[in-house]
């Protein structure tokens, strides 16, 4: 009797081993997790034996986050000229016909 194998990334494995879709899926899953903490920790490890980049990094994310927080109170801020509504309405009806 011969033995139906199958070919997958760990090698010749036989099919009454292979755990079917959802094994391989699993298998997907965990090899991705695996990958991400390496990302995350490649990441970490280059912040610290590259603190140059942490110099560039850390303020503009604090300024990030403090554009986001005061956009609206900038926006009530700006003065809008009313030819502009006048002109967006315009180009409104134009664009409609």
């Amino acid at each position: 009797m011969m033995l139906k194998c199958c070919f997958i990334s760990r090698g010749v494995m036989p099919l009454d081993d292979l755990r079917g879709k959802r094994g391989i899926i699993m298998d997907n899953q965990r090899r991705n997790r695996v990958k991400q903490r390496l990302r995350i920790r490649l990441g970490i490890l280059h912040m610290i034996h590259m603190p140059i980049l942490n110099t560039l990094l850390v303020p503009i994310v604090i300024l990030e986050v403090a554009i986001w927080k005061v956009k609206d109170k900038v926006f009530a801020m700006i003065d809008i000229p009313k030819s502009f509504f006048q002109f967006a309405n315009f180009l409104s009806i134009f664009l409609q016909s």
